[in-house]
């Protein structure tokens, strides 16, 4: 019994953290970075613990340690070209991005419940979106940046359509494994609606790019998957 309240609550707060990812994005970036902090934390533990360096010997955590080292590099060779400190920390997203990797395959059913928490928090902001363009405001009262940009739960930062934009490609991910094409349709439609109101062109740039290659990938499943990858 205890064996199994154990198992059961393993990983606990870990589990709902990345539940949370989306909704912490829009409503306290503050709260995502302390969340993010502690599934690095436990990550990095759990993997020296078990010695599962697989998880940081891996291409992706070579390439960006790569680049990472030529920022440095270039910062302090020409010093007086970068006025942001913050590049020391950039290492960070690559363990953010490990750390989640690691308890979505540790944790039972987490993926299914992550990409749901991102397909109700994408529906939360097309409706609160579509609200401000109607009314003049959100539900909090938020008034839009400008008359031709909605911004959400955003408010005067401006960043909806970035948001939907990165968080797209993991709906299309779940659902051509599961062959559910008219919700990949539905949420496209949704995803690129909400960019149109977001007024960002380099997120409505990088939309149509990605919708277009999807199709033309679209009967190489394998293919499709690589492609996707890139623009997460």
């Amino acid at each position: 019994m205890n064996k199994f309240y154990y198992l059961k609550n393993k990983f606990f707060f870990e589990k709902n953290f990345i539940i949370l990812i989306p909704f912490l994005f829009i409503f306290s970036r503050f709260f995502l970075e302390i969340s993010l902090i502690y599934l690095t934390i436990s990550a990095l533990i759990n993997i020296f613990k078990n010695k599962e360096f697989d998880y940081l010997n891996n291409n992706f955590f070579k390439i960006f340690t790569f680049f990472y080292i030529v920022i440095l590099l270039c910062y302090f060779l020409k010093k007086e070209n970068f006025s942001d400190e913050s590049i020391f920390f950039y290492l960070r997203y690559a363990l953010y991005v490990i750390s989640i990797f690691y308890f979505l395959t540790k944790i039972i059913n987490l993926d299914q419940l992550f990409f749901s928490s991102i397909k109700i928090s994408i529906l939360l902001l097309f409706f609160d979106a579509t609200l401000q363009y109607l009314v003049g405001k959100n539900l909090f009262g938020y008034l839009p940046p400008a008359s031709n940009r909605m911004a959400s739960f955003f408010n005067d930062e401006a960043i909806m359509g970035s948001f939907v934009f990165h968080f797209f490609p993991f709906i299309i991910l779940q659902e051509i494994e599961k062959k559910r094409y008219f919700q990949i349709i539905l949420f496209a439609v949704i995803s690129g609606y909400l960019i149109l109101l977001s007024g960002e062109r380099s997120s409505l740039g990088l939309f149509l790019i990605l919708i277009i290659i999807s199709l033309i990938a679209f009967n190489h499943l394998i293919g499709l998957k690589k492609i996707i990858l890139v623009f997460l």
